[in-house]
């Protein structure tokens, strides 16, 4: 993150960065990772030695050289906003939120990103319980209207790719529209349509589960069969298997 922020400070938009000479793109690479590591490095000098923190800032620049390859082949657009803080009101509460980035495209709509080195997906999104609420959450704050599309940002070993969903706008032809970025109309998974039902859908879903926390409502409750697989060693501590039991035993 902290890499890449440094790199937009400086670039501030797709052109500036295609302008670059490959050397001197190479050379601001190597500084800006220089700088992510180096106050880590310093904070924990006896877990972070020279030899590791070479290996890293070796992984993270070859990462990071793969991810601005890709971004040359996306729509033109500018940076407009990088780790900008982001208050959102839910149920009369204020949510601190930190928005990775935000670009403007050229005709002035916002792509919304998070920037990702795992696996991920707009399924992330979907159901009662989403298990990556951030996008969403940024969306819904208004904060940039109109909006182009919401994505993850996957940089990582395997591929470097726009993740979500945009508003239909987006060229069909460019190298990050792909399956993993589709249309909202086109989207997969069970989730709405159009940005007006998507921005309603996420802000009843959200502000019932914020209200769920407020009430204290603890209950043992796992979101699907992979979080249950996840916690096999857990289940005899949270009593998971009674309270189904009880439950059983009690339907008439």
């Amino acid at each position: 993150h902290q890499a890449l922020a440094t790199l937009w400070q400086q670039l501030k938009t797709q052109q500036g960065l295609i302008d670059k000479e490959p050397v001197e793109l190479a050379s601001m690479v190597n500084h800006a990772v220089e700088q992510a590591i180096g106050p880590c490095q310093r904070g924990k000098r006896h877990h972070l030695g020279q030899q590791l923190c070479t290996i890293e800032k070796d992984r993270q620049v070859a990462l990071i050289q793969q991810w601005l390859a890709f971004e040359k082949n996306r729509p033109s657009f500018r940076v407009v906003a990088i780790e900008e803080s982001c208050d959102i009101q839910l149920q009369g509460k204020t949510l601190k939120l930190r928005i990775d980035r935000v670009d403007q495209l050229a005709d002035g709509s916002y792509l919304i990103l998070d920037y990702k080195t795992g696996n991920s997906s707009s399924g992330d999104w979907e159901g009662l319980r989403p298990r990556d609420p951030q996008l969403p959450l940024y969306f819904i704050s208004d904060r940039y209207q109109p909006t182009a599309g919401i994505a993850f940002a996957q940089i990582n070993v395997r591929k470097q790719s726009l993740i979500g969903l945009h508003s239909g706008d987006y060229p069909a032809s460019s190298a990050s529209a792909n399956k993993s970025f589709p249309a909202i109309g086109d989207n997969r998974y069970d989730l709405p349509r159009d940005w007006p039902g998507a921005k309603r859908h996420w802000q009843q879903l959200l502000s019932n589960l914020l209200q769920r926390f407020l009430d204290g409502d603890c209950r043992v409750d796992y979101r699907d069969s992979l979080s249950l697989s996840q916690q096999q060693a857990l289940l005899p501590l949270n009593r998971y298997f009674d309270h189904w039991r009880l439950k059983f035993e009690n339907t008439p």
